[in-house]
């Protein structure tokens, strides 16, 4: 059955009372302040997220950066140790009569592999400072990599409890009930507070990293010692595997 005018006529008199509710706006406006909280809550928590990604995989590189500067370094120390070795064999020797492969060039030899056994000592101390700087990039992009992991989850939590409140403030405007309101208002005041403290609280450190060990890190041969180069070999061996 069509509805006559009268019908409508209430109709749109319920709706201009309803448009002018005072309830009604304020909980409107509630409901636009919280979504533009939202939306800037969201943003900083994409950007947490994203700053974690791409601080731990500037960590992963500069992980694989350094694992080859060892692998180099450990090449330079080997060629190190091999001519420091053949030097002191050949200084061994009594004269030049004894060995025919080295009559007449003996002194010729030594001088040489002094030279590329320094030359490989000098190209090794230089490996060796590129990774400790190496290393320090490594925490520090770690570091920051946590850090923002530490903000994205107050931002996470924040952003649900700022959800909430819309959603809260929604059916307080359905319903006309003043209770899911304040709870509305509630719930976004203490998701910015969360969202807030992302900021203010420092990220725990339960357990903190050990600290790096330079000298097992980059252990230099004892010059004097073939079993001391040799202990020294087996340890840059066993952190380059790792």
């Amino acid at each position: 059955m069509p509805h006559g005018p009268e019908h409508h006529l209430e109709e749109a008199e319920h709706a201009q009372h309803s448009a002018h509710s005072p309830f009604d706006r304020r909980v409107t406006l509630t409901m636009a302040i919280v979504a533009a909280l939202l939306a800037c809550v969201t943003m900083l928590s994409h950007r947490a997220h994203n700053l974690t990604l791409q601080n731990q995989i500037n960590s992963n590189d500069k992980i694989t950066e350094r694992a080859n500067v060892f692998a180099h370094y450990q090449a330079k120390k080997n060629r190190q140790l091999m001519d420091e070795a053949f030097g002191e064999l050949l200084e061994s020797f009594e004269g030049e009569g004894g060995v025919a492969f080295v009559k007449g060039k003996r002194q010729e030899t030594l001088e040489r592999w002094r030279a590329n056994a320094k030359k490989w000592k000098n190209d090794a101390k230089q490996l060796e400072s590129n990774g400790h700087e190496l290393t320090k990039e490594i925490d520090k992009f770690a570091e920051q990599a946590h850090v923002h992991h530490h903000r994205a989850n107050f931002f996470d939590y924040g952003e649900l409890g700022v959800e909430l409140s819309l959603i809260l403030c929604s059916i307080s405007l359905l319903t006309k009930n003043r209770g899911f309101w304040f709870a509305g208002l509630a719930s976004a005041i203490l998701g910015c507070s969360i969202a807030v403290c992302g900021f203010v609280l420092p990220p725990p450190h339960d357990h903190p990293p050990a600290k790096h060990e330079e000298s097992a890190a980059w252990l230099t041969p004892d010059e004097s010692s073939r079993s001391g180069s040799a202990a020294a070999t087996a340890n840059l061996d066993e952190r380059v595997d790792a």
